[in-house]
């Protein structure tokens, strides 16, 4: 599956669009920097 933000790709056809997609994006410095915080994400 190829996941795009733009209305065509070139060289390929579109088959099936999904819609509008929501989601949240959480950056770090480093991942090894902050692994306290990955600790309580994962519940280690």
């Amino acid at each position: 599956m190829i996941v795009a933000t733009t209305p065509n790709i070139p060289g390929y056809r579109i088959v099936k669009v999904l819609g509008i997609v929501y989601g949240m994006s959480i950056r770090t410095r480093g991942l090894g920097e902050d692994s306290s915080w990955s600790r309580g994400v994962s519940g280690r």
